[in-house]
């Protein structure tokens, strides 16, 4: 699996209200992370591009696992218990 492509995509279906892509995404990336599979390496800045940083491992699977129950949440609530 390309965790780095599931999480970016899961990140453009949210933002892109396709909820159904999303909560499809999340529970990928879900099950890599929890199956032991590497983390993708979210990028973290400033709006003005001044400060960038990689996180380690730790924090970036904690940052993605975070949004992946955000993104079941708000999907959920989103399109009904169908989704």
């Amino acid at each position: 699996m390309d965790a780095s492509q599931a999480w970016n995509d899961m990140l453009t279906a949210y933002a892109t209200k396709q909820w159904a892509d999303a909560l499809e995404y999340a529970e990928a990336l879900r099950d890599w992370l929890e199956g032991g599979g590497f983390a993708p390496q979210p990028t973290i800045g400033t709006t003005t591009g001044n400060f960038t940083c990689q996180l380690d491992d730790e924090f970036s699977r904690a940052v993605c696992l975070a949004a992946c129950h955000h993104v079941f949440e708000r999907s959920i609530l989103e399109v009904g218990d169908d989704a």
